[in-house]
């Protein structure tokens, strides 16, 4: 895989799908991002096998198509410390983990991979949807509630903020 990004727009789609990795799992696959290039487009995947993110650049130039797992923190980390405009993802795969090279103007970078066919499968949504909702408004219904959802995991029924849909 090689592929030229907007290093702004991979940053976002980097910290918007690095939400669901967890930090500590048995599966050291679920630390990772997928990258997957194909069709002029980057997407950026990961799970935590309860919930899963599928987020789609298309700021890219895609020279050669393909996909790769990258762990995800030092992925993040060089993303967003990195001053430069673009980057440069290059990856070689050997007989299963290979590595990745993140190339920006004055920097290079080295970071081993994990075979993609390792990861597990993140769903497509089947049928139609219930409602349509403008990602704003929802942030704001979601922002004027959650002070009231629970901080610590030790009941978990409290964390989350009930959506009720009328007509």
């Amino acid at each position: 895989m090689k592929v030229i990004c907007n290093r702004g727009a991979l940053l976002e789609a980097i910290t918007v799908a690095g939400n669901v990795v967890q930090a500590r799992t048995p599966k050291p696959v679920l630390q990772c991002l997928k990258l997957t290039a194909a069709d002029d487009r980057l997407t950026v995947a990961a799970t935590d096998m309860e919930a899963g993110i599928r987020y789609v650049d298309a700021q890219v130039q895609i020279e050669q198509p393909g996909e790769t797992l990258l762990p995800a923190d030092k992925f993040r980390d060089i993303v967003r410390e990195c001053v430069d405009d673009t980057l440069a993802i290059e990856t070689s795969e050997g007989d299963g983990a290979g590595t990745a090279s993140i190339r920006g103007q004055d920097s290079h970078f080295k970071i081993f991979t994990q075979k993609a066919s390792d990861f597990p499968p993140v769903p497509d949504f089947e049928g139609e949807p219930d409602f349509t909702l403008a990602g704003g408004h929802l942030k704001q219904l979601v922002g004027q509630t959650l002070f009231a959802a629970a901080k610590e995991s030790t009941r978990y029924a409290f964390n989350g903020v009930l959506l009720v849909v009328k007509e």
